[in-house]
């Protein structure tokens, strides 16, 4: 099991959220947070952030895709 960081909004209010989960897949934590009222936005693997992944099909992509390093804060 993996450790992922997500960002996302809370359905029934739009609040902005960020946290940390263990899920198997990126797909499977997207699962787990809709359950819990949570609509994923970004997931990146591991507490250092080294993988991003699509959140429409659960590839893994590589960091320098996004244009910026995803482990500073825009």
């Amino acid at each position: 099991m993996a450790v992922f960081e997500y960002r996302g909004i809370l359905i029934g209010n739009g609040k902005a959220v960020k946290g940390v989960r263990d899920a198997e897949s990126p797909k499977v934590l997207r699962s787990i947070l809709r359950k819990d009222g949570i609509l994923l936005t970004t997931v990146t693997e591991g507490q250092a952030a080294e993988a991003i992944y699509c959140l429409h099909c659960g590839a893994r992509l590589p960091a320098h895709s996004t244009g910026r390093d995803e482990r500073t804060p825009a």
